[in-house]
């Protein structure tokens, strides 16, 4: 009997876990420079589209996610840009790749970039 209630217990955890986990979404990693915040940001998908003049501010990426939905990955991506001041997002990579004994998860690169 004791057996059974801590398995049952072990599986509550684990399936607490696993839909907090899907509830926060992917972790996006940013390095570069920091502006004041932006209430809006331009998106493009490659680097010819941006007919401004401007720098590169930063790069982002986020974590390998699997089960993933990539309108939720780019949607924090920009709110990601939005709070460190960029102008505009360039997205430019998207591969995805199987890890091991999970199933396929999914890398997003991009752009952050400060007009002149």
């Amino acid at each position: 009997m004791r057996n059974r209630n801590s398995l049952f217990i072990t599986s509550i955890y684990i399936l607490f876990c696993l839909a907090f986990l899907a509830c926060s979404g992917p972790t996006i990693h940013y390095l570069g420079d920091t502006y004041p915040a932006s209430t809006s940001v331009e998106l493009f998908y490659d680097v010819n589209e941006v007919k401004k003049e401007y720098k590169v501010m930063g790069r982002m990426t986020n974590d390998k996610f699997i089960e993933y939905d990539i309108e939720l990955i780019k949607n924090k991506m920009i709110e990601k840009a939005k709070l460190v001041g960029a102008d505009a997002v360039i997205f430019y990579d998207l591969s995805a790749e199987d890890i091991e004994r999970v199933g396929d998860g999914i890398s997003v690169k991009a752009q952050l970039i400060k007009y002149l």
